[in-house]
């Protein structure tokens, strides 16, 4: 019990996290679109050489302003960590070519490349885990936070996630960070520690304002909302109170308003308030870029995403409102005609706390999820930041439910429940990599073709164990196979199938088609058709993304350059006097478009160089 809450338990969780959530990190190539934009715009705040250029975040030559600047400047900074650990020096090795040409010739390169973009997501999943770990040991006990740790941090939204430069997993760690201070305060709000408390109303702000600047008011929302429900349960504001809200605008201002302000002297109040509102109204009344879903959308896609955890998904609920919440019952003789009376009832009969634990996780979920279902824009990710406390009642059902397990497994829903996320590991544990092996197999070599069949005969060994365990009703005991399967999972897709299937990666592809093709003169670069922004990350910012329109004119601006294109449109006409035509075919690809879903082919157009500038000419 008391390893759980050593410092060894605390590393050895951040270790199994890092090995879930690592692997494919450096393998992977670059992922459209929201990788790629994060990636380069946090490569333009590294290569800057002004304060304007750390302030205002710039993806193919605009401003980035969607997003606070937390998240680029820590990735900027990772970036410039691995590059003096591991630089390219492909400037120093051929000076007259693209410096990212060597980068791009290899499938895999020991380099930084998008691996130090992508390191501070890695670690901050690892740091949630440490953080839910604590809060955890503090409600429930040792072995119980230490599990919910290592649910949070192996489950399939976080090892999917966690691997992408992205914001999401750094405001998770400020996130559960800002709950687990919330937490504390709540405990403390009812005892005589005035100058401990006073210390955490003060870092709760802090952590709070660090969430805005990484991703707008999401950590806000989620720990108000907590604050809002408790307060209703308890009926009692004491907490709010508590938290000084005068004192944390202040704190709020101090830590946000100067970057805005700053921004807004580059490119005008008027553009940066319009972006403001756009992000966070206009993704609440309207959907943005497609992303719509009714309500319910993240309650069906929940079981998957927290999978393996959600093994424990439906106790671990029952369980937590069973024992956090209870529902008072109506007096005898209650009289139905007196003023006020159906309010009062209703403020009678409404919860109040019972267990404060399973309450305090409770009103962290129910609010939160309410108002994602509720908002027009729905993404997978967006309800990441109530998993910390999902995992935590999942963690605790896996520990004291065998009464409940004997239910759930002795009812018809209830077993439907268990072996359809049996069903679910299988597939995932099995399905995944055979049939990712199997379009892999023609590009893999002999270490990934061994690896490709000696993974899914692991993965059954550990479905026949996790089928005897379940039957049995060892459901605790089932929880060590299911997260072998999801680290055998992870691997098996991230570090080895994924990166060896180059019709994934088109724009990898095109750039290497690219550099072999250049003759290291630093031809212009131009796409249009296909010209996804993982291209101009792996160019850093070179390539021309044009329209078809502007084709013609990009072709006679630039004869000696090189241009990819995609099928062409069905109105667009090239004119026989077009330059567009003396372009002909020197490589030809075929892949999937994942940011459309679609199967594309697409093309390098050139001119032959002419004999005297040709790389080759002996003369």
């Amino acid at each position: 019990m008391r390893w759980y809450a050593s410092t060894g338990g605390g590393v050895v969780l951040f270790l199994l996290c890092l090995l879930f959530d690592a692997p494919g990190v450096f393998q992977l190539p670059p992922i459209d679109r929201d990788e790629s934009r994060f990636a380069q715009a946090s490569r333009g705040i590294a290569e800057a050489g002004d304060w304007e250029g750390v302030l205002v975040p710039v993806f193919d030559d605009r401003p980035r302003l969607n997003k606070p600047p937390l998240i680029y400047w820590f990735q900027a900074i990772s970036h410039r960590a691995m590059e003096s650990v591991m630089p390219s020096g492909s400037v120093e090795s051929n000076p007259r070519k693209a410096p990212w040409c060597d980068e791009t010739r290899k499938e895999t390169l020991p380099k930084a490349g998008i691996a130090g973009f992508r390191l501070p997501s890695v670690v901050s999943a690892a740091l949630a885990a440490l953080i839910t770990w604590r809060i955890g040991v503090s409600m429930f006990g040792p072995p119980v936070g230490w599990l919910a740790g290592l649910l949070l941090g192996s489950c399939l939204l976080v090892c999917v996630d966690a691997r992408q430069a992205r914001a999401d997993q750094l405001l998770l760690m400020f996130t559960v960070l800002a709950q687990f201070l919330l937490w504390r305060i709540w405990q403390r709000s009812r005892g005589p520690a005035h100058f401990r408390r006073s210390l955490d109303v003060v870092a709760f702000w802090c952590v709070v304002g660090l969430g805005i600047m990484t991703k707008g008011p999401v950590t806000p929302a989620v720990s108000g909302l907590t604050v809002f429900s408790l307060c209703l349960l308890g009926r009692d504001w004491q907490l709010l109170r508590t938290l000084r809200p005068l004192l944390g605008l202040g704190i709020l201002a101090a830590i946000v308003l100067p970057w805005p302000i700053a921004v807004s002297s580059v490119v005008g109040w008027e553009r940066m308030s319009h972006v403001i509102m756009d992000e966070v109204l206009g993704r609440s009344i309207s959907s943005k870029e497609g992303h719509s879903a009714p309500p319910g959308y993240h309650l069906l896609l929940l079981p998957v995403l927290f999978w393996p955890g959600s093994l424990a998904l439906l106790p671990g609920l029952m369980r937590g409102f069973a024992r956090g919440l209870r529902w008072a019952p109506a007096a005898k003789g209650e009289s139905s005609d007196r003023g006020n009376s159906v309010l009062s009832r209703f403020a009678a009969r409404f919860p109040h706390v019972h267990h404060e634990a399973e309450a305090f996780c409770i009103a962290w979920i129910v609010p939160t999820w309410v108002l994602f279902e509720l908002v027009a824009t729905k993404l997978p990710h967006y309800v990441l930041p109530t998993y910390p406390a999902i995992a935590l009642l999942c963690a605790r059902a896996l520990f004291d439910c065998r009464g409940r397990w004997r239910e759930i497994r002795s009812s018809w829903g209830g077993r439907t429940a268990l072996w359809g996320w049996f069903v679910l590991t299988v597939v995932l544990t099995l399905g995944i990599p055979t049939f990712l092996g199997f379009w892999a197999w023609p590009t893999t070599g002999l270490a990934a073709r061994s690896w490709t069949i000696l993974a899914p005969a692991a993965g059954l060994v550990l479905m026949v164990l996790l089928f005897h365990r379940l039957r049995e009703g060892r459901v605790r005991r089932a929880a060590a196979p299911a997260l072998a399967s999801c680290l055998l999972l992870s691997a098996t897709t991230f570090a080895v199938l994924l990166p060896r299937m180059p019709f994934v990666w088109l724009s990898s592809q095109a750039v290497r088609a690219y550099c072999a093709h250049d003759g290291g003169t630093g031809r212009p670069f131009g796409a249009v058709g296909y010209a996804e922004d993982s291209l101009v990350f792996l160019t850093h910012g070179f390539v021309d993304r044009l329209s078809w329109g502007a084709v013609p004119k990009w072709c006679e601006e630039h004869r000696g350059g090189l241009l990819l294109i995609s099928e062409l449109p069905a109105g667009f006409v090239q004119r026989p006097d077009d330059c567009l035509s003396e372009f002909t075919p020197i490589w030809q690809a075929e892949g999937v478009q994942y940011a459309k879903g679609r199967w594309v082919g697409i093309e390098l157009l050139g001119r032959t160089p002419p004999a005297e500038s040709s790389p080759n000419n002996p003369d």
